[in-house]
């Protein structure tokens, strides 16, 4: 039996080149082959897993690509403790079947820890003992994490956030929401809340993620962020156990949106390694569109990333903002090789600006107004995109 892990070649989306599709270059871990080629919710990439350390117990990781026949993993994580394997480490391993309920008749996997990295957060990279079983390797992943995103500050990314947990819990969804905006986090207060812990005793390890969640009514949950303009230094240790603790919660939701720094500093993109989805949010000026631009050029260079849905906020002529949008996404395919769709536009309201001053979702404030409306047709769209969908048939194995 071949000593590596099992790779595929695979249809790419419509009007993408198999050619530009098949060995894709990731200058983070490499050359990223097989079930990691095109972003789909059914392969490798972002997959949870189980990792028994003899002696130690059993951890939880997640799966960030391959390179080189190698699976390329967070350090795994007990609670708030994480797991620094040496190089040379036995370790037993479970992927996911196609349902939990299969999961506990899932035969383990042995490999051997071959190197680790500290940068841009905690990784091992493991060298399994045999191949991956087929089943394992494309069965489903739900497309539960959500990062919304945006190139710059005020374009309403934090006020989309907010909207669209609303509008997926009235859909009798469990949705969470981790405000990553370090240093800046105004979920909080756009919902009224005074949050007595936040991120910060999860990045020191004094809580767990899971313990400063704060329901707020219509299945929805907060996980508040650092405010008042303090930036901690934050170490690659601590983004692991973030991580981690996101790994924790998300087996409790069905959709976690998490609201990201602006722009392209290491505390925006690191939220990207744990991204099913990524809500791109911009507004209809050539500086925000110019912005979100650079954002996703950056991703498409450093990170394997997900797909990507556009949303332009505060339109004044919806007619530019449709050619705008058009215009964006024809860009990312023929230059950056991403697939971008549009999720829709938001008409500029006076009503969200109100809804932020009184500290209450728009929808809660005022379900009526235009702005409302086309957050629900958002929000709808994205849920579509966020059903799972079956693999392309077309699988080989090499």
């Amino acid at each position: 039996m071949q000593q590596n892990i099992i790779a595929f070649e695979c249809a790419p989306p419509v009007g993408v080149d198999q050619e530009k599709v098949t060995g894709v270059q990731n200058s983070l871990y490499g050359p990223i082959v097989g079930v990691a080629c095109v972003a789909h919710p059914g392969w490798l990439a972002n997959k949870t897993l189980s990792i028994h350390i003899p002696g130690r117990g059993t951890f939880q990781s997640r799966v960030l690509g391959l390179q080189k026949g190698l699976l390329v993993v967070l350090a795994p994580a007990s609670g708030a403790q994480l797991a620094w394997l040496s190089p040379g480490t036995d370790v037993e391993f479970t992927l996911p079947g196609e349902s939990n309920a299969k999961r506990e008749n899932l035969p383990s996997l042995k490999g051997k820890i071959v190197e680790r990295r500290l940068k841009p957060v905690p990784l091992l990279l493991i060298s399994p003992t045999h191949d991956i079983p087929f089943a394992q390797a494309i069965s489903l992943r739900p497309n539960k994490i959500v990062t919304v995103a945006s190139g710059k500050g005020g374009t309403g990314k934090t006020f989309l956030t907010v909207n669209l947990a609303v509008a997926l819990g009235r859909r009798n969804l469990r949705v969470g929401i981790l405000d990553a905006d370090l240093g800046t986090a105004n979920v909080a207060t756009v919902l009224g809340l005074r949050p007595t812990a936040n991120l910060g005793v999860v990045l020191t390890g004094e809580k767990r993620l899971a313990e400063i969640g704060i329901p707020v009514g219509q299945g929805v949950v907060v996980y508040p962020g650092i405010a008042g303009g303090y930036v901690p230094d934050i170490s690659p240790w601590q983004f692991g156990r973030l991580l981690a603790g996101i790994g924790e919660i998300e087996g409790t939701l069905d959709h976690l949106l998490i609201d990201s720094g602006a722009g392209l500093s290491p505390r925006t993109t690191n939220f990207l390694l744990a991204a099913d989805f990524v809500v791109l949010v911009t507004n209809d000026t050539s500086t925000a569109i110019l912005d979100a631009y650079g954002l996703l050029k950056s991703l498409a260079v450093k990170f394997w990333i997900p797909e990507v849905g556009l949303v332009i906020n505060r339109v004044a002529e919806t007619a530019h903002a449709q050619e705008t949008a058009l215009r964006f996404v024809e860009t990312a395919r023929r230059y950056l090789n991403v697939r971008v769709l549009t999720l829709g536009l938001i008409r500029e309201d006076s009503a969200e600006h109100e809804s932020l001053r009184h500290g209450r979702p728009l929808l809660v404030y005022a379900p009526d107004s235009p702005a409302a409306h086309d957050v629900q047709a958002v929000a709808a769209r994205l849920r579509d995109r966020l059903v799972i969908t079956a693999p392309p048939s077309r699988l080989q194995v090499r």
